[in-house]
């Protein structure tokens, strides 16, 4: 009997991993501090918009999550499979 695989914990849950989403905060950070935008856009609070509460990036969030999982689940395998062969065909010669 198999038994179903622990349900994943929010650190897994996400789409990119903690080093990815920080360098890349770090180079759109590097890039507003280069071309002065962090001094010419304002901070602004978050609009609190629709139900519950929820910003619009949060609802945003939401909406595109299913999206996202179901074109990876359809072309993550294939894609990893490709690049694998190829890794190894480029090992084999060489």
């Amino acid at each position: 009997v198999l038994e179903p695989p622990p349900a994943p914990t929010v650190a897994e849950s996400a789409l990119i991993g903690a080093a990815a989403a920080g360098a890349a905060g770090a180079s759109l950070a590097a890039l507003r501090a280069a071309t002065g935008a962090a001094a010419a856009i304002p901070p602004r609070p978050e609009t609190l918009v629709g139900y519950a509460n929820l910003t619009l990036e949060q609802m945003v969030r939401e909406e595109i999550r299913p999206l996202l999982k179901a074109w990876l689940d359809e072309n993550l395998p294939p894609l990893v499979e490709r690049l694998v062969k190829a890794e190894l065909d480029r090992i084999a010669r060489g």
